[in-house]
Formats: structure tokens, sequence, C-alpha cells
């Protein structure tokens, strides 16, 4: 909001003092043009909450445990991958915790997430032959990992398209 604000905003000076001004404060100008919301009492409000149904929460649950388990492995291998295989290794986590996260807010785009980020990581896999040094501490965890990221391009469009996974369906 106060980049949107900031680009909004028809004065210079406002585009310029927006981001040394107190939370919450906005240009005049925007204010009038962009009105938002605001929570006037705190203690009685519409809290977020997706709600979603069985093997949606299932899924994300065993998403979110593999991402820690995928982290935790970044961790322990951190030497070993190196500092280019960092930036690509945080990639995939990043994808992953942003299309899980798309998932449960029903975003349209969530499951096209995870198919991509599925696919291109089956095909590092595949083109490499390990998973960032994986190999080296358990011979067949490539194979697992592969399985994993085929799985997790086919179950969110089989959940983006059915209502028995899910309370409501995601947004046209």
């Amino acid at each position: 909001l106060l980049m949107q604000d900031a680009w909004r905003t028809r004065s210079w000076w406002d585009k310029l003092r927006i981001w040394f001004m107190p939370t919450g404060w906005r240009p005049k100008d925007v204010v009038e043009r962009y009105p938002v919301e605001k929570i006037e009492d705190v203690y009685h409000f519409d809290k977020y909450d997706s709600q979603p149904a069985g093997f949606m929460r299932g899924w994300v649950w065993f998403q979110f445990l593999t991402t820690l388990i995928l982290m935790l492995f970044l961790f322990f291998r951190f030497a070993e991958i190196g500092f280019p295989g960092l930036f690509l290794y945080g990639g995939f986590l990043f994808l992953g915790v942003y299309g899980y996260s798309s998932l449960m807010d029903r975003e349209r785009i969530a499951p096209w997430i995870e198919l991509v980020r599925g696919l291109i990581g089956f095909g590092y896999v595949l083109y490499v032959g390990d998973w960032f040094t994986m190999n080296a501490l358990w011979p067949f965890g490539s194979y697992l990992i592969a399985s994993y990221f085929l799985l997790t391009a086919i179950v969110p469009l089989a959940l983006s398209y059915s209502t028995k996974w899910m309370k409501e369906p995601l947004p046209e």
C-alpha cells in the first residue's frame, strides 16, 4: 500500500515524505481517490480464515512439513551446496511457500505455480541426477524428491478443480 500510495499521489513532496511519515499516514489526494477500509474496533472484527477442508488442510500441512525438512536439509548441507546453489534452492523453497499459501487462499494462479515448481524441480533432479548433494547422504533420496515434485505438480491441480476437498471452489 505504501508503494502504491507513493506512485498514485500527484504531489512530488508527498512521494518523498511518505517514506518518513508515521505508519498509517497517507497523502490527502490518495485518501480521497483510493479509500482504504480501516479496522476501528480491533476486538470485534472478522478475522482472516481461509477454512480449508479436510484433504486441503492435510495437503497444506504436508507441504509445510516438507518445506521445513527441505529447509533443514539446506542448513545441514550449506557448505556442500555452494553459494549459487543456495539461491536456486532458496527459490524452490520460496515458490513452495508461496504456492501452498496461495492455494489456501484459493488464488487462481496457485495450482499453476505449484505445477511449474513441480515440473522444474522434477526436471532439475532428472538433469542433475541429484538434489543438491542428497545422494551423498541417502542414495535414493533424489528419487524421493523427484516423486515429491511430481506429486506437488499434480495434487494442487486436482484440488483446484474439485469441490470435495474444499469448502468452496477457487474463485473465477
